[in-house]
């Protein structure tokens, strides 16, 4: 498959799914055809009859590709039950570390694994994807960092905050291991709510892909 790694083919019928071969990773053939699935069950009647999922489709948890959104939290939800997701972090402190072994206990990768903590894990937290220096997604906590003005807008596309962890993993290559501290104007200036949390102190810890030049950043108060 050219520019593609998962693809469907779809009636009212029938449908063909194809998954590019070339996806060695078995976490990542899971989604992909966990994705398909999705645009099977949600879109069968769309006008849509080939849906071709290149990985800015994988990479859209916003909605900007509506039916690639819908396919991911259907994909998401598929394999990583909420009801069992959230059963699996009771008592576990948020970490890098329990992520990692949630994405092994459901077979997914650490990125839908986090996304999906925002959504059902136990603890408050906002996670951001970057590649090369610039803001791909962004998935909070409905309550982060609390539910009463909660901040919940980084901006598409924006450059990586310059005080932020994630701008000096990108620098250095490498993520420390330890969470620091970071002002909360960094990554929410243009969020509408943050004028009520002058006093909030938030930490940011990162999870570094250096195959694409990608950083995960982990946002959390304590």
């Amino acid at each position: 498959m050219q520019g593609a790694q998962g693809r469907i083919l779809l009636d009212r019928k029938r449908a063909i799914i194809t998954v590019d071969s070339g996806i060695r990773d078995p976490k990542r053939r899971r989604f992909v055809l966990a994705h398909e699935l999705g645009h099977l069950i949600l879109h069968v009647n769309a006008q849509q009859q080939l849906f071709n999922c290149d990985i800015d489709a994988f990479l859209d948890w916003q909605g900007r590709r509506p039916e690639e959104g819908h396919a991911n939290i259907f994909a998401a939800n598929l394999l990583m039950p909420p009801m069992l997701f959230g059963a699996y972090f009771e008592r576990k402190k948020f970490s890098i570390a329990n992520l990692q072994s949630a994405s092994d206990r459901f077979m997914t990768s650490l990125m839908s694994t986090s996304i999906q903590f925002t959504q059902h894990g136990n603890y408050p937290i906002a996670v951001v994807f970057s590649i090369g220096g610039t803001v791909r997604w962004a998935a909070m906590s409905n309550d982060f960092p609390n539910s009463e003005r909660p901040l919940h807008w980084i901006p598409y596309m924006s450059p990586v905050p310059p005080g932020s962890v994630a701008h000096d993993v990108f620098a250095s290559g490498k993520a420390p291991k330890e969470a620091a501290f970071v002002d909360s104007a960094e990554w929410f200036a243009e969020d509408y709510n943050l004028r009520f949390h002058e006093d909030l102190d938030l930490y940011e810890v990162c999870h570094y892909y250096s195959t694409f030049n990608g950083v995960l950043s982990y946002i959390y108060g304590k």
